[in-house]
């Protein structure tokens, strides 16, 4: 089976969002933009200076749920938990029901690049932390005892366990994808792929775990067989090769929706069928009733993020006060409408 063509012009969503919600969202650093997540299906957590926000989609109202001494550069939600990190190694960890602290200050290194929630292969809960001084630290939940690290080749941008917890995905940089597979000790390198010319920044593994996407700074996604360990499919940005272009972001959505979203620097997201990854809707952000903060009305996207189910996708916009975040529906009828062709 070849490398697969990419029809454009699919229609997973409404080319407007749903709903547009009065929020102001932060970014911290240029580079590092995975700073909104969804909270069940009536609810997103989002950076905004040095507080994580929780905005109620039912209410309509807004609280800080943590008051942080840094503003963050990383953030991620689930399992019942709350994360933030950032410069100085600095990292907030808190219970959502309970509100309890399990983590607060400094745990050695530098920048936190991202954060990542997931059970390894024995259903044991792990926080994973990119750093920059080119380590994954990896947590237990709820204790935050150190359980172990890896030291990668380079500055650590992403780091995504697989579902079943076998593997690790590390994207940094450099063009290489690294995986790490899941020993007695902790994590040892197993394969790595080269897809870019410059350094990665985001990764994820689809439902199943049987491919991963990852994305770098110069506007490429590319899907990876982690089966038969060749390439699915290489997708450009709109503005691939500029700063505007690069690759910030990358979710999956739970079957049966089905699909991948990544975001660029600014002004798109795209939407891909991850079942054949065949089809792709290319979302314009920008806040066409708002105000942006840069020039020619390009706005920042400073994250996004599936609801549980799937069935609602939140955009980020940085520095949009009016329109912060946006909600996008999917289209149910047509996903659940199952097509011919299925790459997994």
């Amino acid at each position: 089976m070849g490398e697969l063509d990419v029809v454009e012009d699919a229609h997973f969503v409404s080319k407007r969002p749903s709903r547009r919600f009065a929020q102001t969202t932060t970014v911290q650093h240029w580079q590092l933009r995975d700073l909104v997540h969804a909270d069940g299906e009536h609810g997103v957590f989002f950076a905004q200076s040095n507080r994580t926000m929780r905005y109620d989609i039912k209410t309509g109202m807004s609280e800080a749920v943590q008051r942080l001494a840094f503003a963050p550069t990383a953030m991620t939600a689930g399992y019942g938990y709350l994360a933030a990190g950032g410069q100085n190694s600095s990292l907030h960890v808190m219970n959502i029901e309970t509100e309890e602290c399990l983590h607060w200050g400094p745990i050695g290194g530098s920048v936190i690049n991202a954060l990542h929630f997931g059970r390894d292969n024995r259903g044991q809960l792990r926080l994973f932390v990119s750093n920059n001084d080119r380590t994954v630290k990896i947590f237990d939940l709820p204790s935050m005892r150190l359980m172990s690290a890896i030291t990668c080749p380079v500055a650590v941008n992403y780091a995504a366990l697989s579902p079943d917890g076998s593997s690790l995905a590390c994207v940094g940089d450099s063009g290489t994808t690294h995986i790490y597979r899941a020993a007695p000790t902790g994590f040892v390198e197993d394969y790595a792929f080269c897809e870019f010319r410059d350094c990665g920044i985001a990764c994820a593994w689809n439902p199943s775990g049987t491919c991963i996407a990852a994305g770098s700074q110069d506007g490429y996604v590319v899907v990876w067989d982690a089966r038969a360990h060749r390439r699915v499919v290489k997708l450009r940005t709109v503005a691939e090769g500029r700063v505007s272009g690069a690759c910030r972001c990358i979710k999956f959505g739970e079957g049966p929706v089905d699909l991948m979203a990544f975001s660029e620097h600014s002004s798109h997201c795209h939407l891909i069928d991850s079942r054949a990854y065949h089809e792709r809707q290319v979302l314009k952000v920008d806040a066409c009733e708002g105000v942006c903060t840069v020039e020619e009305g390009a706005c920042n996207v400073s994250g996004l993020s599936f609801t549980p189910s799937g069935r609602r996708l939140y955009v980020g916009l940085e520095g949009t006060p009016e329109h912060g975040i946006m909600a996008f529906d999917v289209q149910m009828l047509s996903r659940l409408t199952f097509g011919s062709a299925q790459y997994n």
